[in-house]
């Protein structure tokens, strides 16, 4: 008997982490010398600081380059067509998360 709640209780004590989907219009795209691959959304974030999301040079926060070219068309396309986008993040708030370099890279971006 003991040996049928064992599995159960394992698995109630694993952490749970909740997604965060935020989502709004795009107010700037830029991109850095450096290739870094910033976000500005004052209806996503809270305000009209920037994210680095990724960059276009080297791997940035185990986000490929590859990925951050898909997501670089993506944003400058919804940007262009005036398109609110969803941002998915692993952890915390969409007014909360940190700004520029200290911000958490997307788990994933779509439409809205």
């Amino acid at each position: 008997m003991k040996n049928i709640f064992l599995p159960l209780i394992l698995t109630l004590s694993l952490p749970v982490t909740a997604n965060v989907v935020c989502s709004g219009k795009i107010d700037r795209v830029q991109v850095t010398q450096q290739g870094h691959v910033e976000l500005r959304s004052s209806e996503i974030y809270g305000n009209e600081t920037g994210r680095t999301l990724c960059n276009l040079s080297f791997e940035y926060k185990n986000v490929a380059t590859n990925t951050c070219q898909a997501w670089y068309s993506f944003l400058l396309a919804s940007k262009a067509q005036k398109e609110a986008i969803r941002i998915q993040f692993y952890n915390g708030e969409c007014s909360n998360q940190a700004t520029w370099r200290d911000a958490e890279v997307p788990h994933m971006i779509s439409h809205n």
